[in-house]
């Protein structure tokens, strides 16, 4: 793969975890047969059920590719471009890799509270230790790897909904039994999640709606007790601060020069972006919070990013944006 550069890129290599990148099967199949050879060399064995070969739409279409290929009597399965893989505990595919690792992440988020359920909804311990757990626990496990996202509107407020529904159950919240006498209205716990409650009377329980309302205002308040924040603010406080260490002028990685690519520049075949809902881009947060809060500003975000007294300046602006 080359991003304009004078090499291309060919692999990626993290302790024993490697990822190759080729443009034609037969080429990826070398690659293989070369690093098994390798690895062979220093008493390495390549583990051929771990390997996967995922190619992009484009090549699957193009070629009609094997369900495995075989190298020295070892077989390595080929993946479809709908199928996804795992690269340091991020999902990885072609076909919307955004969405797969999104949905990786909360699945995570749900496994790790699940299996610290007991502690963090038990009254037994103080409501301000359970917050700090449910932060030095799940928010992690969200989190992982989240400067590189690159979410939707839609997506933002899954995060933010996920995140109250999880305090909820922190805080112990349960729907209010409306009296006659206002006062003296008191909670029950329900788990019915339509608003809709089969052991009771539809008028006896505080409406769904008002239920939500009320709890996510005292979610909200319990996180600024607590001192903690949003998921969503976390997420563009991280993203922003990784752009500025991804522009730092010594910083010649591959990541650095991909947020510099100009795929126009360097093709002689068509890679116009689509008319119809183009996906959305990573930089596409920074470019919409300049036009709107610093629209006198004319240098380009990269620049912006380099400015290391500036981009930390407007950190917390951006973070709230």
């Amino acid at each position: 793969m080359s991003l304009g550069a004078e090499c291309y890129l060919t692999s990626m290599c993290f302790a024993d975890d490697v990822v190759l990148l080729a443009t034609k099967a037969k080429h990826i199949q070398e690659m293989i047969a070369d690093l098994r050879a390798a690895a062979a060399e220093r008493g390495l064995k390549i583990h051929s059920g771990k390997t996967k070969v995922l190619p992009n739409e484009a090549a699957a279409s193009s070629t009609r590719l094997p369900a495995f290929f075989e190298i020295d009597g070892e077989k390595y399965a080929v993946l479809g471009p709908e199928d996804s893989t795992k690269y340091l505990g991020r999902k990885v595919r072609f076909n919307d890799p955004n969405l797969a690792e999104f949905d990786n992440r909360v699945a995570k988020a749900w496994g790790a509270f699940s299996k610290y359920k007991k502690e963090l909804t038990d009254r037994q311990h103080r409501l301000k230790d359970r917050l700090k757990l449910f932060d030095a626990v799940i928010t992690p496990t969200l989190l992982y790897g989240c400067e590189s996202w690159t979410l939707r509107v839609d997506q933002q407020k899954r995060l933010r909904t996920l995140q109250r529904k999880m305090l909820r159950m922190v805080l112990n919240a349960k729907r209010r039994i409306l009296t006659p006498e206002p006062s003296s209205a008191t909670d029950v716990e329900t788990d019915k999640d339509d608003g809709e409650d089969e052991y009771s009377e539809p008028d006896e329980l505080e409406p769904w709606q008002e239920f939500l309302q009320r709890t996510a205002r005292w979610t909200e308040e319990q996180l600024d007790k607590a001192n903690l924040q949003q998921w969503t603010v976390q997420w563009r406080r991280r993203k922003w601060a990784w752009a500025a260490k991804l522009l730092d002028k010594d910083n010649h990685k591959w990541s650095a020069v991909a947020t510099k690519w100009q795929p126009l520049l360097h093709t002689d075949g068509p890679c116009g972006r689509r008319h119809a809902r183009p996906k959305r881009r990573w930089e596409q947060d920074f470019v919409d919070y300049l036009r709107v809060a610093c629209p006198s500003e004319l240098r380009h975000w990269h620049e912006l990013a380099a400015d290391q007294h500036w981009w930390e300046s407007h950190s917390e602006a951006f973070a709230s944006f």
